[in-house]
């Protein structure tokens, strides 16, 4: 009888543990499915899963960086689908003059906007990273956190996985000098970063997220990841890419808290030499600044940045597009 028992329970110790294969093999399949969707986003500040950084390894990007990182020392970044073009254009015919075109590599995320900066200035470094439909985005909306995360985890690749230094800057800006130049001064930081706001020239201790200089240390890499997975956090919450969370998925607001308890060696710049669109609205902000750079920033909508740029003399393109203003790179304030 005691030998039917072990028998007995040996048989169904075997069925058990062949129940437990099949599962096991079951929820395993399901798991690399999703991760080959892309879908699971880790709980690790050490990796991220998403659509984004998953089943690309951003070559079209990665190789012209390097190439530039290996002239230059670092690379210029700018984003744009083709809703941001004529802002491109107006900020490359402001700048041209300056030699800092060769820096930069423009990363387009759709065919249209594409085409139109690579045959309008062949000389420019243009590559194509598809993402999003190509149609200017509002703040606020998930689908413009998304475009955000996006350009975090690309910036992340290049840090991570290429050790490139990346200066990250945007096109709704003015220049009137090489910010690179200034930046010479500055050594062994993590990141140079810049106010975003200063109204009545009061430094406001909140970083722009995006004019940043970020060095491939190990501090900044460690806190760059840590974006990226909150961010990814945040808008794995909305499926309705439309909807308006407000500032919860901003790059620049999780940023400084990540940098509240994550210290790093950081370097302001000084608000008189880099300043925000408070200059555009305040005239002790303009009395007192002497701007290497103007952010066209605390205004909304790709339209009216347009409008202030033109009211300030601070659009350097025609009006057709396509015909940079003569003299625009060399007009001062």
């Amino acid at each position: 009888m005691a030998s039917t028992r072990r028998v007995c329970r040996g048989i169904a110790n075997k069925v058990v543990f062949a129940i437990l294969c099949i599962l096991s093999a079951y929820l395993l399949s399901k798991f690399l499915a999703i991760v080959k969707r892309g879908m699971l986003i880790s709980t690790s500040d050490d990796v991220i899963f998403t659509e984004y950084s998953l089943e690309r390894n951003f070559s079209n990007i990665t190789v012209p960086a390097r190439r530039l990182y290996e002239k230059n020392g670092f690379v210029s970044l700018q984003f744009l689908n083709l809703g941001y073009v004529n802002i491109t254009k107006s900020w490359i015919c402001n700048v041209e003059c300056l030699g800092i075109l060769p820096r930069v590599l423009f990363i387009t995320t759709d065919e249209e906007a594409h085409r139109s900066l690579s045959e309008w200035k062949p000389e420019l470094n243009v590559v194509l990273e598809k993402f999003g439909d190509g149609k200017a985005m509002a703040y606020g909306k998930v689908s413009y956190y998304r475009y955000g995360l996006f350009r975090v985890q690309v910036i992340n690749r290049l840090l991570r996985k290429e050790r490139i230094p990346v200066f990250e800057t945007e096109a709704d800006s003015y220049w009137l000098g090489d910010p690179v130049a200034y930046f010479n001064r500055y050594t062994d930081f993590d990141m140079i970063i810049m106010h975003n706001g200063c109204a009545d020239m009061i430094p406001s201790g909140v970083i722009n997220g995006g004019f940043l200089y970020l060095n491939a240390t190990a501090g900044t890499l460690r806190v760059w990841n840590k974006l990226s997975r909150r961010i990814a956090s945040v808008l794995a919450r909305y499926d309705d890419k439309e909807k308006d969370i407000g500032i919860e998925g901003s790059e620049q607001i999780i940023l400084g808290k990540i940098l509240q308890s994550d210290r790093l060696k950081l370097q302001w710049l000084p608000i008189e030499k880099f300043t925000s669109g408070y200059w555009y609205m305040q005239a002790e902000v303009r009395k007192k600044a002497d701007p290497i750079v103007i952010l066209n920033n605390y205004i909304n909508g790709n339209g009216e940045k347009v409008k202030r740029a033109k009211r300030w003399g601070h659009w350097s393109l025609s009006e057709e597009g396509d015909i940079c203003i003569a003299e625009a790179c060399r007009t001062a304030l």
